[in-house]
């Protein structure tokens, strides 16, 4: 694992956690990215790994434990409500999108023209 996923994986666990813990979703991880300058390849990277397949597979899991489309999953999240499990659900989802978005407004290639008058 590179540098860069550790510190990615690192932050996401804290501000996951915390956000299960205190129910504060205002991390943007899009604005994380910018503000630490991280490139595309280290995005690319964490998007290729274990953790973000995890993320990945948490959102498919509240999303049939929020549509009652499986009992398993409604006994493992039976803790939470129906609005937390959205409002979570809804988070990691942002954090998944913001990464993928990161990732594509990296790519190389030209800038648009503009017109000139």
């Amino acid at each position: 694992m590179s540098n860069s996923l550790e510190q990615i994986s690192s932050v996401l666990a804290d501000v996951i956690s915390k956000a299960f813990e205190t129910e504060d979703y205002e991390f943007s991880f899009l604005e994380y990215l910018n503000t630490n300058g991280y490139k595309r390849k280290q995005v690319q990277e964490f998007l290729s790994s274990g953790i973000f397949s995890a993320l990945t597979h948490q959102v498919e899991e509240l999303d049939l434990y929020i549509e009652k489309k499986d009992v398993m999953y409604e006994k493992i999240y039976d803790a939470f409500n129906m609005q937390r499990a959205k409002q979570i659900k809804f988070y990691l989802n942002k954090i998944i999108e913001d990464a993928e978005h990161y990732e594509k407004s990296k790519r190389p290639g030209r800038k648009p023209k503009t017109a000139n008058k």
